[in-house]
């Protein structure tokens, strides 16, 4: 009786750990919404997206890993459209956590990848990438 015990909370914890794991690394994120501010000099995107994670743990290169996604148009479930109008001048991104949160309106943080003042946005991300800064934003800061 007692290694039928021993057997099923182990077989319990196993369990539990996979479903972890998968949710964790079992989905990839995906871009949900995404508008364009538009000026004479050029072109902003705001973009949702939903990270499909329990947790991140390092927003700096999580943020870096989208903006190379969107650079190089592979974020699921967006695609962008660089032909016409060209890359954009600068990017904001809302990251929700789950399906569930973005329903809600509940983010995680944000991220700005924008230019310096000083350049007018006449430099786009793909080309002059030096031109910009990423900004992790936290909820509480954001207004």
């Amino acid at each position: 009786m007692y290694m039928k015990k021993k057997n099923f909370t182990l077989v319990l914890i196993i369990i539990f750990i996979s479903v972890l794991i998968y949710l964790q690394y079992g989905k990839s994120t995906e871009g949900y919404s995404n508008t364009i501010e538009t000026s004479e000099s050029g072109y902003i995107e705001n973009i949702s997206i939903v990270s499909n994670k329990l947790f991140i743990t390092n927003k700096e290169k999580f943020a870096e890993q989208i903006i190379q996604d969107i650079t190089n148009n592979t974020l699921k479930g967006i695609m962008f459209s660089y032909d016409i109008q060209g890359y954009p001048n600068g990017i904001y991104i809302t990251v929700y956590m789950n399906d569930h949160d973005y329903r809600n309106g509940k983010s995680y943080f944000k991220i700005s990848y924008l230019q310096n003042d000083r350049y007018d946005e006449k430099y786009n991300i793909k080309d002059d990438p030096e031109k910009f800064t990423l900004k992790i934003l936290e909820p509480a800061k954001i207004e």
